[in-house]
């Protein structure tokens, strides 16, 4: 009688095994070797040993990998910017039929809706207007800038876990978790970062204070989630998302501060 010999599956992780450790081997060795060479260099210096070098290398880790990153950022912004011109250009040229639909289907909202549905797709715009290419550009951003930043937070976690000395400042390891300073600078930050974001976008064709409002409670309830679960996570990494936003904060003031306020007056 002939023995039936099953060979073993394979998960999911298992097949991504080998391209997890390209990845690893791409950007987790040479982001971890820059790590441990920073902490040693800031080692030598009484003034960073006393802050504590761990920390100021994860600072400094952080603001070279934005930098590394600029040239995707500054193709994104490009791309927010002539979606901006293109909304609002959409905007001024379907505001007065807007207006009439508005009156025509005053105590009509669901027709109204789908009268303005129509509207846009006759113009060849979806219900995004402008923004949905923005969006595209952005999501493509992100997909190229993910394998970095997720090596980089990966590099900090585990260096989080093995150093010998993890002070910084006030805390005594940036292993563990802080009470409250990291955490309510997390969410801050991260408030900040969309309070700006939401300046450089224009006002939508239309808008109700449903939607006004919905928008208004996930700008607040976000943020508040974030610094509780910073409240959980190891100081390092709320370090790092710290420094990250304060980078972003300083790109996006810039942009709304360079770009969109001399066109908002020109215009």
């Amino acid at each position: 009688m002939r023995r039936l010999v099953l060979a073993p599956t394979l998960s999911a992780w298992d097949v991504l095994l080998p391209l997890h450790a390209a990845w690893w081997a791409v950007v987790g060795v040479p982001l971890t070797a820059l790590l441990q060479w920073l902490v040693g260099a800031l080692a030598v210096y009484p003034l960073s040993l006393a802050i504590g070098p761990f920390g100021l290398a994860v600072i400094a880790l952080t603001l070279m990998v934005r930098f590394v990153l600029a040239p995707l950022t500054a193709y994104q912004v490009r791309a927010s910017l002539r979606a901006r011109r293109e909304t609002l250009a959409l905007h001024r040229r379907l505001a007065p039929r807007v207006a009439v639909l508005r009156r025509r289907y005053r105590r009509r909202p669901a027709e109204f809706q789908r009268a303005l549905g129509e509207l846009l797709q006759e113009h060849g715009a979806g219900p995004l207007g402008g923004q949905g290419r923005a969006l595209r550009t952005g999501l493509l951003v992100a997909a190229v800038q993910a394998p970095l930043l997720i090596g980089l937070y990966s590099t900090i976690s585990a260096f989080a876990h093995s150093g010998p000395d993890l002070h910084f400042l006030w805390l005594s390891s940036l292993a563990a978790p802080d009470a409250f300073v990291l955490p309510l600078l997390a969410g801050l930050t991260t408030y900040l970062v969309s309070r700006l974001a939401a300046a450089a976008q224009p006002s939508p064709l239309v808008d109700d204070e449903q939607a006004a409002a919905s928008r208004r409670i996930t700008a607040v309830v976000y943020p508040l989630v974030l610094a509780v679960s910073a409240h959980f996570a190891p100081a390092a990494l709320v370090l790092y998302w710290v420094t990250g936003n304060v980078v972003a904060a300083g790109q996006q003031w810039v942009v709304n501060r360079v770009f969109l306020r001399p066109a908002a007056a020109a215009g």
